[in-house]
C-alpha cells in the first residue's frame, strides 16, 4: 500500500507545531514497521511525506471542504493524489483536533500527529474497530488501553522522535487486540490452531476446567510461520497473553510486563470491549462477571486461572472453567450484599458484608480454587501452585483466629449504639465521639446506596 502524507497549514492561522518533514518521515517509518509486524508481513505500507505547504484556504474554508479537503488542496497546488492508495492530510490549525478516516483519506490534527494515533486511524482502513472499556460503569469508546484502537493506552516513547516541539507526539503502541486482528483478516482462527475455541467444550464444567497454553501475542503470525495458540474463545470472550518486549509494539505494558487480557466480542458486534486484564502470575485468577447463586439454570461466568508462566518461551498455561448449569453441592458467591452460602439440607445462608465471615468464605474459595488447579497441574507446575496454596491456607488460618465469638454489628447498629451511649450514659460528645458516629453513619449510608 502506497500512502501519501500531506503536511498542511492554512492562510489565516499560524502553525501550532514546529516538527519538520524529516521528523514526520521518522514517525511514519515507525507506523510502517507496526503494520508489517501486526499483519505478519501481509501489509507493508510505504509512505511518501511531502514537505510543509500552505493550503490556499482559510481555516473556515478548510473545514467547509469536509472530506474533499485533501483533493481540493492537491488540485489548488497542482499535484496529483492518483498514485496513492491512501492519503493522510496533517492539518496544522487551532480548531482541528484528533483524527478521522473516511474511506481512503485520513485527517489528523498536527498537534496530535503521533505514530500511535496514525496507527489507530490507519487501522480503520484495514477494518479494525474502536476498542471500548468500562469507565464508571459505562462502556466507553477508545478507553481500552490494551489495543491501539483505543486511545492513550499502554504506549512507549519512540527512540529518535523525542525533542523540542514534539512533546506528546513521540508515542506509539500498544499492539492490536486479538478481536481486531481477526477483524482485519490478518489472523486466521483456523490456521495452526491460532484460536482455541472452548465454547462447546464440556471440560470447562469439570473440576479445574481445561488447561490451554497460550503464546504471547505480538500480532498475526506470518503466512508460513507457526504461531502456537494465540487466543482462547469461550462464547463471546476472547482471551490472549501479552508480554512487554524490547522492540515490540507492547514494550510500554506496565509491570509486571506479562498480562492475561480478555475482551468480549459478541457475534455480529464489531466493537471489542475489554472484559478484564490481570498479571500473569502463577495461582492468580479472575472471574469475568458475577455469579448468581439463585440462577441454577444457566452456567456461571468464566474463570481464568494462571497455572504456569514460561518467561523464556513467552508462554502461559491457563485453566478455563465455569460452574455448570445445575444446583451446586456447595457455593459461596460474593455480591455487593456480602456472601450467600448454599448448604444442602440447610439452604441459603446470607452473610452480611460487614461480617468477617465474608473474608473467611472468600479465603476458602481461594484454597479450593488452588486445590483444583493442582489436580490439573503438570509435575513442573505443582511446586509453584502448592506454594501459593500453602500461603492461601495460612491466610485462611490467620483470618479464623481473628473471628470473634460475638456477632459483628452493622455500621448502622454501631452508630445507634454510640448515640445511645451519649444519650443514656452521659458520655461527653467530644470530637472523638462525633467522628466515630459520623464514620459509622457514612458506612451505613454507603451500604444503603449499594442496596438501591
Amino acid at each position: 500500500m502506497r500512502i501519501g502524507v500531506l503536511l498542511l497549514s492554512v492562510e489565516d492561522k499560524p502553525r501550532q507545531t514546529t516538527f519538520t518533514v524529516a521528523w514526520a518521515r521518522k514517525a511514519v517509518a515507525e507506523v510502517a514497521a507496526f503494520f508489517h509486524a501486526q499483519s505478519g508481513g501481509r501489509v507493508s505500507p510505504t509512505f511518501e511525506v511531502k514537505d510543509w505547504q500552505e493550503a490556499p484556504f482559510t481555516a473556515a474554508e478548510w473545514h467547509a471542504l469536509g472530506t474533499g479537503a485533501a483533493q481540493a488542496v492537491a488540485d489548488a497546488l497542482g499535484f496529483s493524489l492518483a498514485s496513492y492508495d491512501h492519503v493522510v492530510a496533517v492539518i496544522d490549525e487551532p480548531a482541528s483536533d484528533w483524527g478521522t478516516t473516511p474511506g481512503t483519506t485520513t485527517f489528523i490534527a498536527a498537534k496530535r500527529f503521533s505514530p500511535s494515533l496514525l496507527c489507530h486511524e490507519l487501522g480503520h482502513r484495514f477494518k479494525a474497530a474502536d476498542a471500548w472499556a468500562e469507565v464508571n460503569g459505562v462502556m466507553t469508546r477508545y478507553e481500552d488501553p490494551w489495543c491501539v484502537m483505543g486511545t492513550f493506552g499502554h504506549m512507549y516513547t519512540v527512540p529518535g522522535l523525542a525533542g523540542a516541539g514534539t512533546a506528546g507526539l513521540d508515542q506509539s503502541g500498544p499492539g492490536m487486540c486479538v478481536p481486531n486482528l481477526l477483524r482485519t483478516g490478518w489472523l486466521d482462527p483456523e490456521a495452526g490452531g491460532a484460536v482455541h475455541d472452548l465454547t462447546d467444550a464440556a471440560g470447562v464444567f469439570h473440576p479445574g476446567g481445561v488447561v490451554v497454553e497460550l503464546t504471547a501475542q505480538t500480532g498475526a503470525p506470518g503466512a508460513l510461520t507457526a504461531s502456537g495458540t494465540l487466543a482462547v474463545k469461550v462464547a463471546d470472550v476472547i482471551v490472549e497473553y501479552r508480554v512487554r518486549r524490547d522492540g515490540g509494539a507492547d514494550r510500554g505494558l506496565p509491570n509486571p510486563g506479562r498480562w492475561v487480557v480478555a475482551h468480549r466480542c459478541p457475534e455480529g458486534d464489531p466493537l471489542p470491549e475489554l472484559a478484564d486484564a490481570f498479571p500473569a502470575e502463577v495461582g492468580t485468577w479472575k472471574v469475568l462477571g458475577e455469579d448468581n447463586v439463585f440462577d441454577i439454570f444457566d452456567a456461571g461466568p468464566l474463570q481464568i486461572l494462571v497455572m504456569a508462566v514460561n518467561k523464556e518461551a513467552g508462554t502461559v498455561r491457563l485453566a478455563f472453567s465455569r460452574r455448570p448449569a445445575r444446583p451446586p453441592d456447595k457455593v459461596g458467591v460474593g455480591t455487593s450484599d456480602g456472601v450467600f452460602v448454599f448448604i444442602p439440607g440447610v439452604g441459603i445462608k446470607p452473610i452480611p458484608p460487614h461480617s468477617p465471615l465474608v473474608g473467611i468464605v472468600e479465603r476458602v474459595a481461594a484454597v479450593h480454587t488452588l486445590h483444583q488447579a493442582q489436580l490439573l497441574a503438570t509435575e513442573a507446575e505443582l511446586p509453584a501452585l502448592t506454594e501459593r496454596a500453602r500461603t492461601a491456607v495460612a491466610d485462611l488460618a490467620n483470618s479464623l483466629t481473628r473471628v470473634s465469638p460475638e456477632p459483628t454489628p452493622s455500621p448502622l447498629e454501631e452508630a445507634r449504639a454510640l448515640i445511645a451511649d451519649v444519650r443514656h450514659n452521659g458520655t461527653p460528645l467530644d470530637d472523638t465521639a462525633l467522628a466515630s458516629i459520623e464514620s459509622a453513619l457514612a458506612a451505613a449510608a454507603t451500604r444503603a446506596d449499594s442496596d438501591r
